[in-house]
């Protein structure tokens, strides 16, 4: 009889605790809110209160960016395209969803050099040329893709959106040249 009573003693802490739980995560859920991005193009940058998150394609169908409740600033940030910036109001305990259609502008006259990144520990990795935002590495980094500048000196930063890690570098290209910049053991 005494192991049946202690049995269920350890139950009823065990239940105890889990009610609890479950009581107190709801409440904490309630101090956070969720944003979700769809844009046209998905391969913008989002910055959601000037911060660099990642691509945008990276919050449209499952992944949501936690903010606090209230009101936020989002930019996309696109070098095809118009930059787009709004204000939001993000509601604590709810997942807000918004889409975006960015504006295109005119195409780039060539000569033009190109970009290769060697992808590092994140492929959603910020790409700046002089401090404009141009893409993320993921869309610079196979054999295919490059990213098509004019030929000029410039410097390179990479951004981790998880870690804020940074890496950058002073860079020339030339033009029909491809220059290719190796992230990986760089944490970026």
């Amino acid at each position: 009889m005494k192991n049946m009573n202690l049995k269920f003693g350890r139950f009823g802490i065990i239940l105890a605790l889990v009610l609890m739980i479950g009581a107190i995560l709801p409440l904490m859920a309630q101090d956070e809110a969720k944003i979700r991005v769809q844009s046209d193009p998905s391969t913008a940058g989002l910055f959601i209160d000037g911060k660099y998150v990642g691509s945008a394609e990276n919050f449209e169908i499952s992944n949501s960016y936690v903010v606090s409740p209230g009101e936020h600033t989002i930019r996309l940030v696109d070098p095809r395209f118009e930059d787009y910036e709004t204000k939001v109001t993000a509601e604590a305990g709810k997942t807000r969803k918004f889409n975006f259609k960015m504006t295109a502008k005119p195409a780039p006259q060539p000569p033009f050099g190109r970009i290769r990144t060697i992808q590092g520990a994140n492929k959603f990795t910020g790409v700046w040329l002089n401090a404009q935002y141009v893409g993320h590495v993921d869309e610079f980094s196979n054999i295919f893709q490059r990213l098509l500048v004019p030929p000029g000196s410039y410097l390179i930063r990479f951004e981790n959106p998880e870690t804020g890690a940074t890496y950058e570098e002073s860079i020339t290209i030339s033009a029909d040249q491809t220059t290719t910049i190796n992230l990986v053991g760089r944490d970026v």
